[in-house]
């Protein structure tokens, strides 16, 4: 596809990214998925130890895409308890 003719860029193949291109794969439009990774490395990340926390609107979402479907029953976990530390972890 040439990139300087596109409908949409969506910048960032995160977990938003992602779901929003997915969202408009069928529509159309003329869509590129801009990101530092490469192709393989966002098909097959490495693990990394983070967790991903979602709201149950994120959920319906996934659910809708025909996403949420295929996490395992135990990789999806309620959250109990958060800290949101915004600076060094010494200045808490």
């Amino acid at each position: 596809m040439d990139r300087k003719n596109v409908d949409i860029a969506i910048i960032g193949a995160g977990p938003a990214g992602l779901s929003f291109a997915l969202s408009l794969a069928k529509t159309g439009l003329k869509i590129v998925l801009v990101d530092q990774q490469s192709l393989d490395s966002i098909a097959k990340p490495q693990l990394d130890g983070r967790d991903i926390a979602m709201t149950h609107l994120s959920k319906t979402i996934l659910s809708e895409l025909n996403v949420w479907q295929r996490f395992p029953d135990d990789a999806v976990h309620p959250i109990k308890e958060a800290k949101v530390i915004n600076g060094p972890l010494s200045s808490t």
